[in-house]
């Protein structure tokens, strides 16, 4: 093969290999492909054009992995299809600039070296670490992810879905650097033994408990699949409420707190309040707690919100926004685009990020909404003053694609990660109980009128993740990334062959 050609068979390989990184998480769950995509993008990475191979395996995992973006756009939010995939397209190639160009740059930075398995790994995770915050962040797709089910999950009490992802990534790279190598160099057999070390150690961490059992909740989570073509239906709007009382209704006998997903009161509280005021009565009169999401506006902005009904007034309004969704960026340029496009261009409000959680019989449930799931760094503020977390979301948007599985496996992680449980109540699925260590406790089919139902040990504690979050990881990742740059042939990085 020319040198001119093997460049170009190995970011082809990346690009593959990207694309297959999403079948290791959810709905797929195909796990060991992780480790399959990252080895393949290991070598892609030391015997191809570093950038270009870089940029390709981001394309090829957004490619796959956010796909489901379309179906928002084209099907629910009245976008001609073309328009909608080349939306897509665009979507795609900006997130790849933006979380893969800086990781494809330090890759080329060292390239007269050929990358150990150690600083790949470092490099890698401290580009996953951007996703949570530049440019506001999109952190979907991280490989940690597609651990949430395995032994390997025993790290993310300690540094969150970052630190599995570092685990995953240095154990693919040394199995890669391995299984190709002609000559084993005294790096790489150490290499190898800390890989082992890692598989070894993580049980050991998950059988950790780090929070205390605390009082149990009855809990209700009340999926009213209300069809999101027909959401905002002003002539639809009385019958979602009696659907909401309904489902309700036959429980409140029996739980201490019923949620109601996102929006699920499709109309503005001042509107809403007389109905507001019958659901508190029978919320009070019952002895039970409900939170229902629902849109506000104050002061003349508009809010994601959520109300408390049943005891003392509390509200949450939804402090991480959606890109394009729910907040337009440079809103003075892109907001103009936006216009001549006939898009939604109308900005809303973002909460405090220390909001209170709510009381519930004694019990502080915290609720992020949606999006907000995707943040770890958000549910791990939250946890520090809840004993039980909640989120509410409306995935109706997503039709039946992979997108709300996605989301629900993100939820899974939050609970892992804190060692709480985690409340998901959707408007058409997946709605779910989960328990402090991931595992789905209760849940119901998507597309159905249903409710969820179980009762669920709230947990009193901090574990190391919760109380420090996810600085450490990114700071000590950075530092050994700097000690390699500094002496490169310390085991960090070797020197290319001529």
């Amino acid at each position: 093969m020319s040198t001119l050609n093997k460049p170009k068979w190995y970011i082809t390989l990346s690009a593959v290999a990207g694309a297959l990184l999403p079948l290791s998480m959810a709905p797929f769950h195909w796990w060991p492909i992780a480790f399959l995509s990252l080895a393949l993008f290991w070598i892609g990475v030391n015997r191809g054009h570093k950038l270009y191979s870089t940029l390709a395996y981001g394309a090829g995992m957004y490619a796959v992995g956010i796909h489901w973006v379309y179906v928002s756009m084209a099907t629910f939010s009245g976008i001609n299809p073309v328009v909608s995939t080349l939306l897509l397209a665009c979507l795609v190639a900006v997130l790849v600039i933006l979380f893969f160009g800086p990781i494809g740059w330090a890759f080329n930075r060292l390239n007269k070296w050929r990358l150990s398995p150690f600083t790949f790994a470092l490099i890698f995770t401290i580009g996953e670490s951007t996703r949570n915050w530049l440019m506001t962040g999109f952190p979907w797709l991280m490989v940690g992810y597609s651990q949430t089910d395995t032994w390997l999950n025993g790290y993310a009490p300690i540094g969150g879905v970052l630190l599995v992802s570092f685990v995953v990534v240095f154990i693919s790279a040394t199995i890669a650097d391995l299984w190709i190598s002609r000559t084993r160099e005294h790096s790489q057999w150490i290499g190898g033994v800390c890989a082992a070390l890692l598989l070894t150690l993580s049980p050991v961490f998950a059988k950790i408990e780090y929070t205390e059992k605390s009082k149990p909740l009855n809990v209700l989570l009340v999926q009213p699949n209300v069809a999101q073509e027909h959401k905002w239906d002003r002539n639809r709007l009385q019958g979602y409420k009696r659907d909401l009382v309904k489902l309700t209704v036959p429980h409140l006998e029996s739980i201490d707190l019923a949620i109601w997903p996102e929006a699920a009161v499709p109309e503005l509280q001042m509107y809403a309040a007389p109905y507001l005021n019958r659901v508190e009565q029978l919320a009070l009169n019952s002895n039970t707690q409900i939170i229902t999401g629902m849109p506000m506006y104050i002061d003349r902005v508009f809010y994601n919100g959520a109300i408390g009904l049943g005891g003392a007034p509390w509200e949450y309004r939804k402090t991480r926004l959606v890109p394009f969704g729910e907040y337009i960026p440079f809103e003075s340029v892109t907001g103009k685009l936006f216009k001549l496009l006939e898009l939604p261009n109308e900005s809303q409000g973002s909460g405090e990020p220390n909001q209170p959680p709510f009381n519930v019989d004694g019990v502080p449930v915290a609720l992020d909404i949606c999006y907000e799931v995707a943040y770890n760094g958000i549910i791990a503020r939250q946890a520090r003053h809840a004993d039980m977390l909640a989120t509410i979301s409306n995935d109706g948007w997503f039709g039946r694609s992979i997108g709300p599985l996605q989301h629900l496996q993100m939820a899974q992680m939050r609970a892992i990660e804190n060692r709480k449980p985690m409340l998901r109540s959707t408007n058409n699925g997946v709605s779910a109980i989960i328990d402090a260590h991931g595992n789905i406790v209760a849940t119901e089919e998507s597309f159905k009128k249903t409710t969820v139902k179980a009762t669920i040990e709230s947990r009193q504690g901090l574990t190391p993740y919760t109380l420090i979050g996810n600085w450490p990881v990114v700071a000590i990742a950075a530092m050994l990334l700097a000690i390699a740059l500094i002496r490169p042939r310390r085991a960090l990085v070797t020197e290319q062959p001529n």
